[in-house]
């Protein structure tokens, strides 16, 4: 009996579409459409296309170089993922995108974040702000370069609301507020020959985009399980260094080495490849405009 109703739908079907094959056609287009504008991978692709049109248009490409879907090494043996970096004069801005819909609710200091979706559906999520943190930091270790000079910006896309706006910094923002933050941005922090360097080594040092390196850096993120007490301690010096980043920044240099090829503060490293892995070293903060190294 069932498959005889199968068979009279399907073959309605057929006789339709025989009669207007367009018509029914793009019914069809349209429904599986919908379906996947639903599953979440389809919305945060679509998130990430609407920011990568929004920077194409709005920020001029002779000022503002962008650099989409960044996977580099975090130093400790795995990933990070960063969905867009921007280099310019006026500094690195690391954006860090989260496609959502409804309430979001939290503060900068917050470990978790809460999204409400019409009052009844509600679940937690990691602080971006502290995401982002790890991003900025890895970047400014692969780089060389000094807080000030890069910017941790948060976009939410998607149909949401930020229903704790008072309570987070102006760098929290919406698509079309993460290009005026950009754009806000006026003090010199690189030479144009300093952004061309900055940008070289973030494609140089970045794994090669595709689906090995987003199913690697998943892999990664899957078994990755600090311990509690770990897990306290970073959330306590990622907190503060988030509350830091709205305060004035000193123009005090750290009580470090100078680099006897261009007067730069010399930076501590590790060394992560090579014959010398593990061993420690001084950096020029210039690098890689600056390659001066020093035991």
């Amino acid at each position: 009996m069932e498959e005889q109703i199968v068979k009279t739908i399907l073959n309605s079907l057929w006789g339709a579409w025989v009669h207007n094959p367009f018509l029914y056609t793009l019914v069809g287009l349209l429904v599986i459409l919908t379906f996947l504008m639903r599953l979440p991978g389809v919305k945060g692709w679509l998130g990430e296309t609407l920011m990568r049109l929004g920077f194409a248009f709005f920020l001029p490409k002779d000022t503002y170089r962008i650099i989409n879907n960044v996977t580099i090494p975090d130093g400790q043996g795995g990933t990070t993922q960063i969905d867009h970096i921007i280099v310019s004069s006026y500094g690195l801005f690391v954006i860090e995108a989260k496609h959502y819909k409804g309430w979001i609710f939290g503060e900068q200091s917050d470990r978790q974040w809460t999204q409400k979706i019409h009052g009844n559906h509600s679940q937690t999520f990691e602080n971006p702000l502290y995401q982002n943190y790890k991003h900025t930091e890895c970047l400014r270790e692969l780089l060389g370069l000094s807080k000030e000079q890069i910017k941790s910006v948060v976009v939410f896309t998607g149909d949401c609301a930020l229903k704790t706006r008072d309570k987070l910094p102006k760098h929290v923002t919406d698509p079309g507020g993460c290009v005026a933050y950009i754009k806000s941005h006026r003090d010199i922090l690189f030479d144009d020959e300093m952004v061309v360097a900055v940008e070289s080594a973030i494609r140089e040092n970045r794994l090669t985009p595709g689906w090995k390196t987003a199913d690697q850096h998943a892999e990664y993120v899957k078994n990755l399980h600090p311990r509690r007490d770990d897990a306290r301690k970073e959330a306590g010096s990622v907190a503060e260094h988030i509350e830091a980043q709205e305060a004035p920044i000193s123009d005090a240099p750290e009580p470090t080495k100078i680099c006897p090829k261009c007067g730069a503060v010399m930076v501590l490293r590790t060394a992560k490849r090579g014959p010398n892995a593990g061993d420690q070293f001084w950096g020029c903060r210039n690098y890689p405009k600056c390659c001066q190294i020093l035991k």
